[in-house]
């Protein structure tokens, strides 16, 4: 059934009005392509929210590229438990990297003070010269048949109906200093003469230093050109520890470097070497078209996600059943299937599992009993039955889509509606989050017991 929709898709996409598609440039918000592999020139499908491939020629593997401009931010902040509170709950991309460096390495006790080295670069404008870009061969020759069924629809499903015309990334830099209170008088003078040092105002005493056991713990996020990597990046005391910064700053600008800040698009009919290939169509049909073309490529996206959110899940209810034994569970295998009971092994009652989105807040780690209850079979069955549902509704609509050849919008149809409506209200027990957060299973204190004890 999946093969009928898709090939629904690129039926109706034949009906594309380049003169009168989108022309202005997108700026995208991109929490949910994070870690994906995303570079300038690719195509987007952007209804789908989906990467698609580059459809350029780039002689000898050279991209067009105008080089970013890049800002920064460089700042020291006295880490109390106050100042934790504000930073942790910076909601911004690089509040995320503060929160969790900082709760896994500042220790606050009455005798520990600490302080904390930020530094961040963001590099904005690498895009594409497009004076100098070219189509693939293999696209143009695809594109010369747009005439053709299928011509136009397959280079939408390669190419999306966007391409990444520039791109801004954020890289991170962050250090927490920390040593050991003695008296009240002598740490703030301490104090004092180590945010001075850092900043280049003055000297320290190193007998100071080493009596108040002073620690540097260091954390970077977005560094480029990993293989440039020497000692000099590792500080093994307070006096390299400047160098490693300046040092790590450079690879902060390299062109590969960052995490995405944000993503510009730019629509191919805006591209003059793929417009001259397609045809005109009224105005009427266009807006139909485009408004099914974005409905159903939101659809099709959507029966992936649970399709793949209904594997994620079904594997991490497979390894919870077999791999994480109770006591209870044990002994009811071994007396229902005549298993020996010391070939099995159990668990314990302290079993906690990570949250991936926060891998160090033990706060926010489960139990094995609230992991059972938040992915059973019946769950897994509604899933399963609601993705069923989906395809038959999808099946039915971008058929009635396909015999109106553009004539006529999706909401005009009430198997498009259903499955609209499918979409919108997804029930409480999907739970996509919890399995977003703690599947694949991470056990924070993994241990196996035998299971031989007493019921």
């Amino acid at each position: 059934m999946n093969n009928k929709i898709y090939q629904s898709i690129f039926i109706i996409l034949f009906y594309l009005p380049a003169s009168l598609w989108a022309t202005s440039l997108l700026n995208m918000s991109l929490d949910q392509l994070q870690g994906r592999a995303i570079a300038l020139g690719n195509g987007f499908s952007l209804a789908g929210n989906v990467v698609k491939a580059n459809c350029f020629e780039f002689k000898q593997g050279k991209t067009p590229i105008i080089q970013p401009s890049f800002d920064y931010e460089y700042r020291f902040v006295d880490i109390d438990q106050t100042k934790q509170e504000y930073v942790i709950t910076d909601s911004s991309i690089d509040g995320r990297y503060l929160r969790d460096f900082i709760r896994k390495n500042a220790k606050f006790t009455e005798k520990q003070r600490h302080i904390m080295a930020y530094v961040k670069v963001n590099s904005y404008g690498s895009r594409l010269d497009e004076a100098k870009l070219k189509l693939n061969p293999d696209i143009l020759a695809l594109l010369s048949k747009a005439q053709d069924k299928g011509g136009i629809a397959t280079f939408m499903s390669l190419c999306g109906s966007h391409f990444v015309r520039s791109v801004g990334k954020t890289s991170l830099f962050l250090a927490l200093l920390s040593y050991k209170e003695i008296d009240k008088n002598s740490d703030t003078e301490f104090h004092k003469q180590l945010l001075n040092y850092l900043q280049g105002f003055s000297k320290i005493n190193k007998s100071k230093m080493k009596n108040r056991q002073l620690r540097i713990q260091i954390q970077a996020q977005g560094l480029g050109n990993w293989g440039a990597l020497t000692a000099e990046y590792f500080p093994t005391s307070l006096e390299s520890f400047k160098t490693a910064m300046a040092k790590a700053v450079e690879l902060m600008q390299e062109q590969e470097a960052g995490f995405l800040n944000y993503l510009e698009l730019m629509a191919w009919s805006d591209f003059t070497a793929f417009r001259i290939h397609l045809p005109e169509f009224k105005f009427r049909e266009w807006k139909n078209f485009t408004a099914n073309l974005e409905f159903m490529s939101q659809v099709s996206s959507e029966i992936d996600r649970l399709q793949e959110k209904y594997a994620q899940a079904k594997s991490c209810h497979r390894k919870l059943t077999y791999d994480y034994l109770t006591q209870e569970q044990a002994h009811y295998l071994s007396d229902e299937f005549n298993i020996p009971i010391k070939l099995l092994d159990c668990v314990p009652k302290s079993l906690a599992f990570r949250n991936h989105n926060s891998p160090t807040d033990r706060q926010r780690t489960i139990d094995l009993k609230t992991f059972r209850k938040n992915l059973t079979l019946s769950k897994l069955k509604k899933i399963q039955n609601r993705y069923q549902r989906l395809l038959q509704y999808a099946d039915g609509c971008f058929r009635n889509l396909k015999l109106s050849e553009a004539k006529q919008a999706y909401h005009q149809f009430i198997d498009c509606v259903d499955t609209e409506t499918l979409i919108q209200n997804w029930p409480s027990y999907f739970a996509f989050a919890f399995i977003d957060s703690y599947c694949p299973l991470e056990p924070v204190n993994f241990k196996k017991l035998s299971c031989g004890a007493t019921k």
